[in-house]
C-alpha cells in the first residue's frame, strides 16, 4: 500500500512538471476479474489503485499489479452527459475499450483477444484538475 502511494505521487508529481494542458486526475480502487470463453472460469484479482488521466481527447489508465506497470492510453471516441468511452484496439480479435463516467467517479476496462477475457471496474475519488 505504501508502495502504492509512493508511486502515485511521483506520477502526480512527473505530471505538474508535465506540459501546460488542462488535466483531469483521478485516484481509483480496482478490481480485476478474468476468464476462460472455453471453460467459463472465472478468476477475481487482487485490488489496485490506478491512477486515470483525461486530457483533451485522451484518457490514460496507469497503475502497477505484481511488480510490473501497466500504461494504456485510449482515443475518447465518444462523450454524452459526462460518459466516457475510449478505445485503445477494435478489431477484429482483439478489443480494449474503457467506459468512465464522470459523475459517478466509476469505471470499467474490458479487454478480449479471442483466447482471454478481463474486466476491470473501480471508483475513484473527485480528482484534481491541472491546467
Amino acid at each position: 500500500m505504501k508502495k502504492q502511494l509512493f508511486l502515485n505521487i511521483i506520477l502526480i508529481n512527473l505530471i505538474f512538471i508535465s506540459n501546460a494542458h488542462a488535466k483531469d486526475i483521478f485516484s481509483c480502487v480496482t478490481k480485476t476479474a478474468w476468464g476462460d470463453p472455453k471453460t467459463l472460469t472465472i478468476n477475481e484479482g487482487n485490488k489496485i489503485y490506478p491512477t486515470i488521466i483525461i486530457e483533451g481527447k485522451s484518457l490514460i489508465h496507469v497503475y502497477s499489479n505484481n511488480d510490473m506497470q501497466f500504461k494504456k492510453e485510449y482515443n475518447i471516441s465518444d462523450t454524452e452527459q459526462n460518459i466516457f468511452i475510449g478505445i485503445r484496439k477494435l478489431k477484429l480479435g482483439y478489443v480494449d475499450l474503457i467506459h468512465f463516467n464522470l459523475k459517478e467517479k466509476v469505471y470499467s476496462t474490458f479487454y478480449s483477444d479471442g483466447n482471454a477475457n478481463t474486466l476491470k471496474y473501480g471508483k475513484c475519488s473527485d480528482g484534481i484538475k491541472l491546467n
